[in-house]
């Protein structure tokens, strides 16, 4: 999983191990949030817990967003997801 966010206020979540018929890598994009923060500026994924990140924007304000919730990421990437890891 891959996060990027841009001046449009948007953090979009793109999975990177996807490959096309050709065998070239292709991301493919899961899911995009508008996070109300403004122009984004920086994203972050929090190492302790993988699925949640936060990003920092023109506001001033920190946007933390936890992507497991959104039954979109959730469903996308149910194989990656360890629901027995401790937290």
């Amino acid at each position: 999983m891959l996060a990027t966010v841009g001046t449009d206020s948007v953090c979009k979540l793109w999975d990177v191990t996807n490959v096309n018929a050709l065998g070239k890598a292709e991301p493919k994009l899961v899911i995009k949030k508008d996070l109300k923060q403004g122009e984004l500026f920086s994203v972050q994924f929090y190492e302790d817990i993988p699925w949640v990140l936060a990003a920092g924007g023109s506001k001033g304000e920190v946007a933390i967003w936890d992507t497991e919730e959104s039954a979109e990421v959730e469903k996308h990437f149910r194989p990656f997801m360890d629901k027995n890891a401790p937290e």
